[in-house]
């Protein structure tokens, strides 16, 4: 069942959370319109260690009316593996990158679009026709953690199909006169999505709050003709139906940006990270094409991390991978281990039984001290086994005994540095009441 969370709770949330939504990835359609204003969250969802930007979790590629479908019809897998690794294309490898992804993440396999291999991850790893990368479903506890093997040149990914040119037939005369004004005179498809993502970036603004879309309107058409202000899901919808009106074949992508680098060489990928863009057929090969303007998204905008959190997390880390070690160990592994720390253990306690009392310098070896303290204890005044001569000197002030308790902090300053005249010491004791031995006995521990 927790395999239906995402559907269950994209189905229920227009009654349980009214005009709000939280911000990050979801398994099911996306709907445009219908919701007023995206929540932020700062929850904790993937670390990625290597050079990594836009990170692909699922393709939407059939539009109808503001509501965009998952991939498109017949998108079973195109290569699946058994055992953890699967080679998407011959490409060879230039660098690779690694990503751990917390338990409730979702079944996707958040990956570049260059993804050439995935060098190693959960066994069952398959990916489709889109190029989207999933394990099948499982209850798990504990987080995914795969290696991707990066590649130059064209994404393994099949060409497109119809479907990357559909779109609602009621509104097709419309994008296409919107693109046809949008699209300069002679443009190449490159120089037309140029045009597009600058006309955007110049004209819209990006908000979290939306208008409501009148009735029988297309959200994405209203927000290209008449809002002109949205979130990277309006771009990204606006973007794909334009390029799709002049023929250029183009799909929506949902996943992560990745923005919060930390200082141990590992990147954070927050809920609020979540993020739309298209991706455009164009040179014989699928690119990315990003319309959101720059510096719109939260995690653009923060702080670099402070040493205190990058130490934290590294902790949280180092703690994660132990335990992770600990439950892959077989019975016959986990005896010597268990041995090991059962002695190491015991050493220590050994150890520590074996240290040497401390010696009390200044009770046995300095008799003026002493008798200074008998004579203290006739009035009333008690001193514990184990009270500093600070705390002893404040008590004996507090009970009214200024003098001997000046004398005290004399004897302190003898005992611990040899500061003052001892032969004196010993004598103002003995007028105040003390009867000293030998002023000048001193032992040291």
């Amino acid at each position: 069942m927790p395999a239906a969370e995402p559907i269950v709770s994209a189905a229920l949330q227009p009654w349980l959370e009214g005009e709000q939504a939280s911000a990050g990835f979801g398994g099911g359609n996306i709907q445009l319109g219908k919701i007023a204003k995206i929540n932020q969250s700062d929850r904790l969802v993937l670390r990625v260690h290597g050079d990594a930007d836009y990170l692909r979790g699922q393709v939407y590629v059939t539009y109808n009316w503001g509501s965009w479908a998952r991939r498109g019809l017949g998108s079973g897998p195109a290569r699946a593996s058994f055992g953890g690794a699967l080679v998407l294309d011959d490409r060879p490898i230039v660098r690779t990158v690694r990503v751990e992804a917390e338990p409730d993440s979702g079944m996707a396999l958040f990956a570049p679009l260059s993804t050439a291999a995935i060098v190693a991850g959960p066994k069952g790893t398959h990916a489709d026709v889109y190029g989207v990368i999933s394990v099948p479903v499982m209850l798990r506890s504990e987080p995914l953690v795969w290696v991707l093997g990066l590649g130059e040149g064209a994404a393994p990914i099949e060409p497109p199909s119809d479907l990357d040119l559909q779109m609602p037939e009621r509104v097709r005369r419309d994008w296409r006169a919107l693109g046809e004004e949008w699209t300069p005179a002679g443009a190449t498809p490159q120089q037309a999505i140029a045009a597009y993502i600058e006309r955007m970036r110049r004209d819209f603004r990006y908000s979290l709050t939306l208008p409501v879309t009148p009735s029988r309107a297309d959200p994405v058409l209203h927000f290209a003709r008449t809002a002109k202000f949205g979130h990277c899901e309006y771009f990204a919808s606006a973007l794909v139906l334009l390029a799709r009106s002049q023929g250029i074949p183009a799909r929506m992508v949902a996943g992560f940006r990745v923005f919060e680098q930390t200082r141990n060489g590992w990147a954070i990928v927050r809920d609020r990270d979540a993020h739309a863009w298209a991706e455009v057929w164009i040179d014989g090969r699928w690119q990315t094409a990003e319309a959101t303007p720059p510096g719109s998204l939260e995690g653009e905008n923060l702080p670099e991390p402070g040493w205190l959190a990058d130490q934290w997390d590294a902790f949280k880390r180092g703690l994660r991978r132990a335990v992770e070690w600990l439950g892959d160990l077989t019975a016959k592994q986990l005896v010597p281990v268990g041995a090991a720390i059962i002695t190491l253990i015991g050493l220590l306690v050994w150890v520590r039984r074996r240290r040497p009392e401390p010696v009390v310098v200044y009770a046995a070896g300095f008799a003026p001290l002493a008798a200074l303290e008998a004579h203290l204890e006739g009035l009333g005044v008690h001193r514990e086994p184990h009270e500093t001569l600070r705390r002893y000197a404040d008590a004996t002030r507090a009970a009214g005994h200024a003098e001997a308790a000046d004398l005290i902090e004399a004897c302190a300053r003898w005992i611990y540095a040899e500061r003052g005249d001892p032969e004196a010491l010993a004598e103002t004791i003995s007028q105040l009441g003390g009867q000293p031995r030998s002023p000048l006995k001193r032992t040291h521990p």
